[in-house]
């Protein structure tokens, strides 16, 4: 019953998104005046025209037809879908309404300039209105994609995952190798903050997480059980980077050409949520336990690394809500400011501090999420410790050596912690009876009759 509701609901879900999008993209884009244009990425309304009509309209509709099929693919194509049309409102509103919303929600003052018919005073106009609410209707079809997956682990042929992870690794070598790091032809929108840390996150994705992806895709051909963890870990980092990297660039301030490799970014986009998704349903149902100390372990880093970073952005985050002022941080990339802070406050302190809760309560589904979790968490604290060297590195005004004297023991010890927690899954050794027996003390106590 709750298949066939998901698979109703998506269907629906998507017809409306090609309907809309397909007018949109035919017949409300092009006709929309030449210098709303101005001082955009694009120069003609072609690009944005063919991205709304080919990618999400006909991606949406391609989506609703499986879902009638009942074809394997059509769930990870509507979170393809959802992901691009959430993709696209953001693009939308960075490159041409970012400065009405920043008025509109007061963290900007003064005049009001721009090509667009509007004015901050009267209030929010309808077509406004419909980027927020398309960007989240994208998400909640990403939600209901994953959900309906996952129930259907077994949908993608296992035989595809190798070549999906060294396409993921040849796609990534190739985003690093065009970039600032390579040849120079991607120059990423970004200050030159920006850029230094672009430097550190382009390091570690050549150096590790291309590797991690190319070893991954050897043990799962092989059958190796390190395989699904350690694929798990490399899609999310990958996810990450892309999200961060597209979305993280200030498109109207900064000279670049970032947007002329979009189609890169979304296929590491969707090669990353594919493998994220796969490999963790070819995580064992009941993972194996590791030792107790190795739980309680990686339980309180998981806590301490979720609440550090929480309350790290947080305290950014009350300032601005409480008075209005930001930061050196935020002028110089309020783009990328919201989109790490969304990213990490959204999904990333949440899962970890969860995760660390249940490592300790020693419950099977995050046991089971740690094992990805774990190689995800080093993946990206080594990026960032990356970002710190190289800030520090080029003299970036913006660096603090503090900051990577405290990081470097905690990535150092989240590497270990990871190793020790991999080798506990190859291994196998699920201790069924310590897990089954201290749930069935926490059973006895609820149960047992009072004075007994």
């Amino acid at each position: 019953m709750v298949d066939r509701t998901l698979r109703v609901l998506l269907v629906v879900l998507n017809l409306f998104l090609a309907i809309t999008a397909i007018i949109g993209g035919v017949w409300v884009i092009p006709a929309l005046p030449q210098e709303w244009f101005a001082g955009t990425p694009f120069t003609s309304s072609l690009i944005p025209s063919l991205a709304l009509t080919i990618i999400v309209g006909g991606g949406a509709l391609t989506s609703a037809i499986g879902l009638v099929l009942r074809r394997w693919w059509a769930p990870l194509m509507s979170m393809v879908t959802g992901l691009a049309i959430a993709i696209f409102e953001v693009v939308e509103t960075a490159t041409m309404s970012l400065h009405f919303w920043l008025h509109t929600v007061g963290l900007e003052s003064g005049p009001f300039i721009t090509a667009l018919p509007i004015d901050p005073s009267a209030g929010i106009p309808i077509p406004m209105l419909l980027q927020p609410f398309y960007f989240v209707y994208g998400l909640v079809i990403v939600g209901l994609g994953a959900w309906l997956w996952v129930r259907y682990p077994r949908a993608i042929r296992p035989g595809w995952m190798p070549s999906m992870l060294v396409l993921l690794a040849v796609g990534l070598a190739a985003n690093v190798l065009l970039g600032p790091l390579g040849v120079g032809l991607l120059k990423w929108r970004v200050s030159i903050s920006g850029l230094n840390q672009t430097y550190g996150a382009d390091s570690a994705s050549l150096l590790l997480v291309v590797p991690a992806a190319l070893a991954a895709a050897r043990w799962w051909s092989v059958g190796n059980r390190l395989a699904a963890p350690l694929a798990l870990g490399v899609g999310l980092a990958t996810l990450y980077y892309g999200i961060a990297e597209t979305l993280g660039g200030d498109y109207l301030r900064y000279p670049g050409n970032n947007e002329r490799f979009f189609l890169l970014f979304l296929m590491l986009i969707t090669l990353s949520w594919t493998i994220a998704v796969r490999a963790w349903s070819s995580l064992d149902a009941t993972p194996p336990v590791p030792a107790r100390w190795l739980l309680r372990a990686f339980g309180t880093l998981s806590v301490l690394a979720g609440a550090l970073l929480g309350l790290a952005w947080i305290s950014q985050l009350v300032p601005i809500a409480l008075s209005g002022v930001v930061g050196p941080e935020y002028l110089d990339s309020p783009s990328a400011f919201w989109t790490i802070r969304i990213v990490d406050l959204g999904f990333i302190v949440p899962i970890a501090l969860w995760t660390g809760i249940g490592l300790w309560r020693q419950q099977a589904m995050a046991i089971r999420a740690a094992y990805g979790l774990a190689a995800f968490l080093t993946l990206q604290g080594a990026s960032v410790l990356a970002m710190g060297v190289i800030m520090l590195w080029r003299a970036d005004p913006t660096a603090t050596a503090a900051f990577v004297y405290v990081l470097a023991p905690i990535v150092a010890a989240l590497a270990t912690l990871t190793f020790r927690l991999l080798r506990s899954y190859v291994e196998g050794s699920s201790q069924p009876g310590r897990a089954d027996a201290a749930s069935r003390r926490r059973s006895a106590r609820s149960v047992a009759p009072a004075g007994g």
